[in-house]
């Protein structure tokens, strides 16, 4: 069975580099909710930890348009 379920950067629904709405497409939720608790984490951590952590996934996560992606079963597809 083909798993709907990708890990990537969101091309279309995006607000800098896409990493929320990517997590949120993810988890199958809404990209303003995933977008709302970043915000808290990252006033709540002193701004460093998660502003750190989403320049990693950004540079990390491939973005959706792209040709090879991960599926919700960490193999990549093409």
């Amino acid at each position: 069975m083909e798993s709907s379920r990708r890990f990537g950067r969101s091309a279309d629904n995006r607000m800098l580099g896409g990493v929320c709405a990517g997590i949120a497409g993810y988890l199958h939720i809404s990209p303003t909710l995933v977008r709302i608790v970043w915000v808290v984490l990252t006033i709540i951590t002193q701004i460093l930890p998660f502003v750190l952590l989403y320049i990693v996934l950004w540079a990390l996560m491939p973005e959706e348009s792209d040709p090879m992606i991960i599926d919700a079963d960490y193999r990549i597809r093409e």
